[in-house]
């Protein structure tokens, strides 16, 4: 037997040499400071205060922008530069660039350049200069992620996690919770990649909007009047909680691009919560007996690009999404026991998803049946629940209400809808609801908000396209494997649908709480398309929860197999898994952007 002293001692040390791999890739990853530009022939300057990347929407023959970027005694030599529409001119420290390291010209496309010869440590001065032919104009720059000494001490930091990880799993953990933690501490590190690779704009929705309502609560420490800002109509909850970090961070560094990081970093830790959420929801679902069963539920959301995806946002969504975890497993547990505690808990859940985003809205039809339908709570006490449920529902979501009414009486739930882009809008038609062709899925495996070529007028293909991709496209080097996930993940389909309704015929008490969220997601999603019909409101980052009832109709109808057919299904969910970690990881390395 390891002793308890010897195993400390070796996390420790792994622990404390982690910190300082870490503390060094901090060290060597350039500052980019002191963003200005000019527009067109004039000599006005502009300072940016959110430094890079920055964009416009207006068009002038010419883009110029000023910036320094300070470099530490080991700095990297390979950086990614993104312009629109294209990069003539750069300048480093007085020396111009020669055009054939800035390769031709591709319209906002980012590209790798070595310019190590170019920086020196210290404070470098650097000038791009980018010309406009039409559309946006815009200019980006970060460390490559195939920068040779980013790239090793990334490595080595990885592989550090993984011993550490190994060190804590199989030395000191029983045998039957090894996986387990395996699998949690997987998810972590491929969260932590994808935040090393993710800048706040990368893959994000109207980030600088979400941004802004963040300093203004930092700043004013108030809530904002509803039309003053894009996202200011959205609950403040989620921008109350980030504002005393954004502001600390803002304290100790005064660099924006610091403090934006260290948003990224609490929704990473928001991710990792409901991570563990999941290990509890399926602890919750599925017996000791059922091991299997358990770690493909918890493997899933562990590695899954869809969650991924969501973990590194500045937006309301990542916290929503915890909270509407949460409730699934509250719900789950008042079902099974009936205990008041788990209502009130429910409540104060719910309650607390509504003050973060208007879609937990969704969640009381579901809390109230659960109520009324749970056979171990007499009548009496079920009245009593339901007046000091809706005490703590009013007592923490009216004032919200009643302060938006008062700003603005004919503020609808999106308080934006007025000003998205025409060019989004899609028609309301009774196909636009029933059409699923896989084949034409499969052809287009990447949604176009604005594009009627890539089917993005029917509702059940951008949802499922967008649970695994959003709305974005990456690129044709993923493409093939893009294919390969959504063909899994029609699979997944057909064995959760299987699922649901032999649940439904064989055991439909134990699984009522998730049908009843599944259908009441679904729904509320279809009915919010239809009073929004927009491309973007068909996107699954609204109903991610629906992944919980998904997962568990899929493994319920393989818990329901035995023998070779039961080895079969679980070796495909094992492929299917694997495909998704896989997938992940090249998002990060191959298509960072």
């Amino acid at each position: 037997m390891i002793s308890a002293k010897r195993t400390t001692l070796d996390a420790l040390m792994l622990g404390c040499l982690l910190v300082l791999l870490l503390a060094l890739q901090w060290e060597i990853t350039p500052v980019i400071t002191g963003v200005r530009y000019s527009l067109g022939s004039g000599q006005e300057i502009h300072e940016v205060e959110g430094g890079l990347p920055i964009g416009f929407d207006r068009r002038d023959d010419l883009l110029t922008v000023f910036f320094t970027v300070k470099q530490s005694l080991w700095h990297p030599s390979v950086f990614t530069v993104r312009a629109d529409d294209c990069l003539r001119n750069l300048t480093i420290n007085g020396l111009s660039v020669p055009a054939d390291v800035l390769g031709s010209c591709e319209v906002d496309t980012p590209r790798d350049l070595r310019l190590g010869s170019y920086f020196r440590s210290g404070t470098n001065h650097v000038v791009a200069v980018i010309p406009d032919t039409g559309g946006r104009q815009g200019f980006s720059m970060r460390v490559s992620n195939a920068d040779p000494l980013l790239l090793t001490v990334r490595l080595i930091t990885a592989l550090v996690f993984i011993l550490l990880t190994l060190l804590l799993t199989f030395r000191r953990l029983k045998k039957e919770n090894r996986w387990f933690t395996f699998i949690l501490l997987v998810g972590v590190l491929i969260r932590f990649l994808y935040f090393e690779v993710t800048p706040f704009t990368v893959r994000s929705y109207d980030a600088d909007g979400h941004l802004d309502y963040i300093r203004y609560i930092a700043e004013h420490h108030s809530i904002p009047l509803i039309r003053d800002g894009w996202q200011f109509y959205q609950p403040p909850l989620y921008y109350a909680l980030v504002a005393p970090l954004y502001s600390f961070a803002e304290f100790v560094q005064s660099q924006h691009a610091v403090s934006v990081r260290v948003i990224q970093l609490f929704s990473v830790f928001l991710s990792i919560l409901t991570l563990g959420i999941c290990l509890w929801i399926a602890r919750i679902l599925f017996s000791k007996k059922q091991r299997s069963e358990r770690f493909l539920f918890v493997a899933f959301f562990a590695v899954f690009s869809g969650v991924i995806l969501n973990s590194v946002r500045v937006n309301n969504d990542i916290l929503v999404q915890l909270l509407g975890f949460l409730s699934v497993a509250l719900c789950l547990r008042f079902w099974q026991s009936g205990s008041a505690r788990y209502w009130y808990l429910l409540t104060l859940a719910v309650s607390l998803g509504i003050l973060t985003k208007n879609n937990a809205l969704l969640f009381l039809p579901v809390a109230l049946a659960i109520l009324f339908l749970q056979k171990d709570v007499k009548l009496r006490p079920k009245i009593l629940m339901l007046f000091l449920g809706l005490c703590i529902l009013l007592s923490l979501t009216e004032w919200l209400f009643a302060l938006r009414l008062a700003q603005d009486a004919n503020v609808d739930l999106v308080g934006n809808v007025g000003n998205l882009n025409s060019g989004l809008r899609i028609p309301n038609t009774l196909s636009a609801y029933f059409t699923f062709n896989p084949f034409q899925i499969l052809s287009h495996p990447y949604n176009d908000a604005f594009n009627d070529e890539a089917r993005r007028m029917f509702f059940p293909e951008y949802l499922y396209r967008s649970a695994f991709f959003g709305e974005f496209n990456f690129g044709a080097s993923l493409r093939a494997f893009s294919r390969w996930m959504l063909g899994f993940g029609f699979g997944v389909c057909v064995l959760s649908a299987c699922g649901f309704f032999t649940e439904l015929r064989r055991s439909w008490r134990t699984a009522m709480p998730l049908w009843l969220i599944f259908l009441a997601l679904l729904l509320g999603h279809a009915l919010f398309r239809f009073k929004y019909p927009y491309a973007s409101s068909q996107d699954f980052r609204y109903s991610l929860v629906l992944l919980l009832p998904v997962a568990y109709f899929t493994l319920s109808i393989v818990s329901r197999c035995t023998g070779l057919f039961r080895k079969m299904l679980l070796g495909f969910l094992c492929l299917f898994v694997f495909l998704c970690g896989a997938y992940t990881v090249a998002l990060s390395v191959i298509n960072p952007l």
